[in-house]
């Protein structure tokens, strides 16, 4: 299974064309999921509801310091 920021996550094909499901499991209680059209939109859902959860990976650029 694949995994992001040490969170796993699953990437399946659903049952009608340009159906795929992902799934995101926190914990025992918390979990989250939806539908894509695509398997790279899927994965990009996926991770993005991980990136929520856990708060953004982005950090401000220090200051230069002052002249």
């Amino acid at each position: 299974m694949p995994s992001y920021r040490e969170v796993e996550y699953r990437v399946l094909q659903g049952v009608g064309p340009n159906v795929w499901k992902w799934s995101v499991l926190f914990d025992a209680a918390r979990a989250v999921g939806g539908d894509a059209a695509t398997k790279a939109s899927a994965i990009v859902a996926a991770e993005r509801a991980i990136d929520r959860k856990l708060g953004s990976t982005k950090v401000a650029a220090p200051l230069p310091p002052d002249q």
